[in-house]
């Protein structure tokens, strides 16, 4: 015969309600209010969550939301409707973002390299060419106004030498370079990607009532 099942088992696996025989209408109404203050409990919980993550926030997405919190489509409207009717939330256009290729998640984060090395430690420079010799380097390297290469003196602007303005140095490797290298990285896969081989995700925006 079957072994008998004991409650402290059934607990054990997760339950948190039994019924025990003979059963009793009032443990069935004892249960189901249980049920209902814990869903409501429930809903609470979510709208709290939700307030904190839109608060302050310029424009957040639905899909968005709905990725962070973990939860249903259908709880996230269910809350949400209730801050818009609480004057804290306001429907706006629908929101277009990148998502990832491999899982659809819109948390993603950006990621700038150095084109040459693809380094992560590069700062914003003001840079300047010297047209006799060809020396482009930063702008304080020029001391007295003589070029760091040749040591000859630098006289007029758009006939000796020139300025960038906006010009990227690589601490790493000391590339130049004018233009970042941009990858996306998914905060929940870990995948990295191009945006040309990113997703497109559309979904309801929304934005805090300040």
């Amino acid at each position: 015969c079957a072994l008998p099942i004991l409650i402290k088992d059934v607990i054990a696996q997760g339950a948190y309600q039994y019924l025990a025989k003979p059963i009793r209408l009032e443990k069935i109404k004892e249960i189901v209010e249980t049920l209902k203050m814990e869903e409501l409990q429930d809903v609470n919980d979510l709208y709290e969550m939700l307030e904190k993550i839109t608060t302050g926030s310029t424009q957040i997405s639905l899909l968005r939301i709905q990725q962070q919190l973990d939860r249903d489509e259908s709880q996230i409207l269910t809350s949400i409707k209730r801050l818009i009717d609480n004057k804290k939330l306001v429907q706006i256009a629908d929101i277009k973002e990148v998502s990832c290729p491999r899982c659809s998640c819109v948390r993603v984060a950006q990621t700038f390299h150095c084109p040459k090395c693809r380094g992560t430690n590069f700062k914003q420079d003001k840079t300047i060419e010297h047209y006799r010799c060809g020396n482009v380097s930063p702008a304080d390297t020029y001391k007295d106004d003589k070029c760091p290469k040749c040591h000859e003196t630098i006289k007029v602007f758009g006939v000796d030498y020139r300025v960038q303005d906006s010009m990227y140095l690589c601490n790493n490797c000391g590339d130049i370079f004018s233009e970042i290298l941009l990858d996306y990285l998914c905060l929940k896969c870990n995948d990295k990607f191009k945006l040309e081989n990113a997703k497109l995700a559309t979904s309801k925006g929304y934005s805090w009532i300040k």
